[in-house]
């Protein structure tokens, strides 16, 4: 992978190591190495923990070169004697176009692990169905097209927890890895491993795992510490990665690079935007299509993407999923400012959603039933997207004729259901709908103001809210709205992380609840910024507000897999440009994008009062 040192220094730290090996005299290596991401509470990484980076590169470039020259050198030979100061242990990963076809670790701390290591893995590829059913003339050769992953792990730190959870805390998900000790004899878990199989995000129940691997029956970490000694570790560790078995390593964090800052502009927020329509419409089942469709029918969009394994899982959206989509797509659409090939992708495919909503399967909800559903569609009608087919505009009116009966039937339970209030409250907003009272509407959303604006969990409900509000010149004596929206994106722009040097990946995320910093959901804040700094007059925040919009938009690419990390998996037509739940996990769940496309269609429509 080629970088230019200008463009990654703001950011990365750049090493150059010196790494002499048997088939190459002197090879300079620029690796871009990612700072430490720290979470809270934050463990401290000494330097002299870690395994050294210049031999790491160097016993890289070896197993590079026993994978293409096809032979192993026995064990033994002076060949195969690679010393990594600093690693305990190391774990290898084999990759053919995105497939993991090998995967080893050895945790001898010798001088022989990476090539026990590299042996079993290359093992494990060659013993691969579909690599052991290819031609001799390629098998013979298959090393040279497998990428290689290599993880080196640091001297281990002693973490005390009274729970699983309690234990797993102590982790940066991703980076870190963890270790049982029972006497002499450690036990290593490697983030690289676990990202195989995209359990990262489960350090819980991965730290049992490793603790019944002792033969206890599972217990608590206090009775397996009482019982038999079982400590508990905290690994750092040392990942290197190429995109392809010809490109150079570079450091990663959580096996990915960090992505640039970027500037806003109509032209990127467009090419991101049309990354994810496409990606949603590669998960879209109507009736016309092949496949599924045979089986089940016409469903919409498909709900959660699983990456690592190329399938789904819970096969239906739900509609109100659905119909944030639509929502998404025809904000963009309405967008005076959008271009004309946007306009039309954003418009036939909520055509496409909308059909397959309105005809309803035997695995899915009625989405009239679906009083959330029915107030998004409304809000999604009030943008007059055109063309849309006959049943996609019969399903929207058919939205609309159902608010105020929905309206009705949500009076019993108002105060109780603030998201479901905000949403339907904006939707009666719109005036879409005939038979709600002005009055009515305005009292709804006054009352989720007043009643939920302390509420930890506020940003959640805020979009709509201030969806609300612009879409209506209802005034409310003794409150300022204005005032009140300033009041709480404050709130969000100081929870988001903006520079940490040490947690690049994140900068642009939202410390919103323990953990959540680097999960999708850490989108939803910027809507609601994007949405203030569409009606900001005060240059001075608008500035504010346009600052946090640029590192949430660095934070959306991060999350997205891209052309600079789609290497790692396994189908990139399904992958590339979906949002991932979190930066340590895989999976994109429908609203990931969901929200991305929002987000960035929201913040398009800011820029238009720039010009």
């Amino acid at each position: 992978m080629t970088m230019k040192t200008a463009q990654m220094e703001p950011w990365f730290q750049i090493n150059m190591r010196c790494c002499l090996r048997a088939t190459m005299l002197c090879l300079m290596i620029m690796l871009i190495t990612g700072m430490p991401l720290i979470a809270d509470p934050s463990p401290q990484v000494h330097e002299d923990d870690q395994p050294d980076i210049g031999d790491a590169v160097g016993a890289f470039l070896e197993a590079r070169n026993w994978l293409d020259r096809e032979r192993m050198p026995k064990p033994g030979e002076p060949e195969s004697a690679v010393r990594i100061r600093g690693a305990v242990a190391c774990a290898v990963v084999l990759r053919t176009n995105g497939r993991v076809v090998g995967v080893a670790m050895d945790d001898s701390g010798d001088q022989f692990m990476l090539r026990r290591a590299v042996g079993r893995a290359f093992s494990d590829a060659l013993g691969d169905q579909a690599i052991s059913s290819l031609p001799d003339s390629i098998r013979n050769t298959i090393g040279t097209r497998l990428s290689l992953e290599l993880e080196c792990a640091g001297a281990a730190e002693p973490i005390v927890g009274r729970s699983w959870d309690e234990l797993a805390s102590r982790l940066r998900p991703g980076i870190d890895g963890m270790a049982t000790r029972v006497d002499d004899r450690f036990n290593f878990s490697f983030p690289s491993i676990m990202q195989v199989t995209n359990t990262t995000g489960h350090s819980a129940s991965s730290f049992l795992k490793l603790a019944t691997e002792s033969g206890m029956e599972k217990s608590t970490p206090e009775q397996y510490r009482n019982r038999i000694g079982m400590g508990f570790y905290r690994v750092p560790m040392l990942r290197l990665v190429q995109e392809s078995p010809k490109a150079l390593p570079v450091e990663t964090i959580r096996g990915d690079l960090v992505a640039p800052p970027v500037e806003l502009s109509r032209e990127h927020l467009e090419q991101r935007a049309l990354m994810m329509i496409q990606h949603l419409s590669n998960r879209i089942v109507a009736g016309d299509d092949e496949g599924i469709a045979r089986e089940v029918g016409s469903i919409g969009l498909l709900h959660e993407y699983l990456p690592h394994a190329d399938s789904y899982r819970d096969l239906v959206a739900p509609p109100a999923e659905q119909a944030m989509a639509v929502l998404a797509l025809h904000r963009i659409a309405s967008d005076p400012g959008c271009s004309e090939s946007l306009s039309a992708a954003a418009t036939g495919l909520s055509d496409r959603i909308l059909v397959a909503m309105a005809e309803v399967g035997t695995l899915e909800e009625d989405p009239m039933e679906d009083p959330m559903c029915i107030s998004l569609l409304v809000m999604a009608a009030a943008e007059k997207v055109e063309p849309l087919s006959p049943r996609s505009s019969k399903l929207l009116d058919e939205a609309v004729a159902t608010l105020p009966l929905t309206w009705l039937e949500h009076r019993d339970t108002r105060g109780t259901q603030p998201y479901m209030d905000a949403v339907i409250g904006a939707a009666a907003s719109t005036g879409m709908a005939d038979g709600l009272d002005d009055e009515g509407s305005r009292q709804v959303l006054n009352q989720t103001w007043r009643m939920h604006s302390d509420d930890p969990q506020f940003w959640r409900i805020l979009p709509w809210l201030i969806h609300a509000d612009i879409s209506t010149s209802m005034e409310t004596p003794g409150m300022d709205r204005d005032v009140m929206i300033v009041a709480a994106n404050d709130r969000l722009i100081r929870m988001q992380v903006q520079e940490d040097p040490n947690n690049p990946d994140m900068e642009g995320s939202f410390k919103l609840d323990p953990g959540a910093g680097a999960m999708s959901f850490s989108l939803l804040p910027m809507i609601s910024i994007a949405l203030e700094a569409q009606h900001q007059d005060d240059p001075a925040r608008r500035r504010v507000l346009l600052d946090s919009l640029g590192h949430g938009l660095r934070f959306t690419d991060q999350l997205m897999i891209r052309p600079a990390n789609q290497h790692r998996y396994r189908n990139i037509a399904r992958s590339v440009g979906g949002i991932r739940k979190a930066c340590w996990d895989s999976n994109q769940p429908l609203m990931a994008t969901v929200l991305g496309l929002m987000f960035v269609g929201e913040t398009g429509r800011c820029l238009d009062r720039e010009r």
